[in-house]
């Protein structure tokens, strides 16, 4: 997330760009959950990238399935995957 025009970055650590396939499970506000198969873009310890085909809400919480490469974990850093 850059200010426009080339201003400075603004995360707190640096994303990376990586494409790893993520499962994403919701809920929506009457209670029906939903699921998609979605590609990661980007990613930082502190957050990921996705391009989703459901749109969500600011405070919405998302599960996320993910082989996430050990550099990006912050907890289980000996898990294989």
């Amino acid at each position: 997330m850059t200010q426009g025009g080339g201003g400075a970055e603004r995360r707190r650590q640096r994303r990376v760009p990586i494409k790893i396939p993520v499962r994403v499970q919701g809920r929506e506000s009457d209670g029906k959950t939903w699921e998609e198969m979605a590609f990661c873009e980007d990613a930082s310890p502190g957050g990921v990238g996705l391009l989703l085909k459901r749109s969500v809400v600011l405070g919405q919480v998302l599960h996320l399935s993910l082989p996430l490469p050990q550099r990006f974990r912050q907890y289980d850093l000996t898990d294989p995957s």
